[in-house]
């Protein structure tokens, strides 16, 4: 039977399932009650089986960990199963306080001792990772968090307007295209989610990522304006952030399609190792180095309440964590 630990304070409740990849399978925000990560209604949850199919197996929502590949790639002779080794392999759990738990797991593509600790301050969520090269070779890698957010119509997507994007895969978009955020061509402006009750819609996927260094958070909102999800990261650590859009066209495992977006700030714009080291965007981890960093997820309430179509003068729209 799968264990679930979890964590919590009086704002925030964290779920994680340390035998299915260290999965993080629930982030609830407490004053609303709105759960922040998407489940998969038509896969669920059973131990992964290393080398199978994420998407056919192993895509059931939540927040899963990437290394050192998102698509299947064959690097030094050693074939990385989809989505990486992380996701793939059990993890153990070191430590658990009421609001902190520390786990880790040890790659089969090389002797990489990988370690997440998550800690709840508040309404934020602080993830340290540490990555220790055990082996005697440096170690070729790209890394991504991959929390899936759980969409609805009317969603807010908060990145700097006229920001460089390009696509790298779609439905209802070529690949390649290149585009100042939000306006791709032929799609609506993705920084809010279409109604697909809505006349004239359509269906559309697209995983897009920024320009290099471009930024170091990206935030969505909820539909009635009472909170929203901020998450950070410094550009150093992830100089790129890969967005996959998911409104109603896709599913790898061959159910009808679904709503979900993925937020994975990345060591690489791509996701395969092979492209990454070939561009020069591949990072390598020297025997014996150890590498650190951090990623943030902060909720935050407005203090004005839902949004208003025209809210009183006195009432300027504030969020805070």
């Amino acid at each position: 039977m799968m264990k679930t630990h979890t964590i919590s304070n009086d704002l925030l409740s964290l779920s994680v399932l340390p035998e299915i990849g260290g999965k993080i399978a629930s982030l609830r925000s407490l004053s609303t009650g709105r759960e922040w990560l998407w489940k998969n209604p038509h896969l669920p949850v059973t131990p992964p089986v290393y080398g199978a199919s994420y998407i056919e197996t192993m895509d059931s929502g939540g927040w899963d960990e990437i290394f050192p590949s998102v698509l299947p790639d064959t690097v030094d002779g050693f074939d990385i199963p989809d989505h990486g080794d992380l996701a793939a392999l059990p993890w153990e759990v070191l430590e658990q306080t009421p609001t902190r738990l520390k786990m880790a797991v040890t790659t089969r593509f090389a002797p990489i001792r990988f370690e997440r600790t998550l800690t709840l301050e508040g309404a934020r969520l602080r993830t340290d990772y540490t990555m220790r090269n055990l082996g005697g070779k440096a170690v070729p890698y790209l890394w991504c968090a991959h929390p899936l957010i759980a969409l609805e119509p009317g969603m807010t997507i908060e990145l700097p307007e006229g920001g460089a994007m390009r696509s790298t895969v779609g439905v209802g978009i070529e690949a390649g295209t290149c585009f100042a955020w939000p306006h791709a061509p032929g799609l609506p402006a993705l920084s809010r989610v279409p109604d697909p009750a809505a006349p004239g819609f359509s269906p559309f996927a697209i995983k897009l990522f920024t320009a290099l260094g471009a930024v170091g958070e990206v935030a969505v909102g909820a539909p009635d304006g009472k909170e929203k999800l901020r998450l950070s990261w410094d550009k150093a650590d992830a100089p790129s952030l890969g967005l996959w859009l998911n409104v109603r066209a896709w599913s790898g495992s061959g159910s009808p399609p679904y709503f979900n977006l993925g937020v994975e700030p990345s060591t690489a714009p791509c996701d395969d190792l092979t492209t990454a080291i070939k561009s020069g965007h591949g990072r390598h981890l020297a025997p014996g180095e150890t590498h650190s960093w951090e990623f943030t997820l902060a909720v935050e309430r407005s203090v004005c309440g839902p949004r208003m179509h025209a809210p009183p003068a006195h009432c300027v729209p504030v969020f805070r964590s």
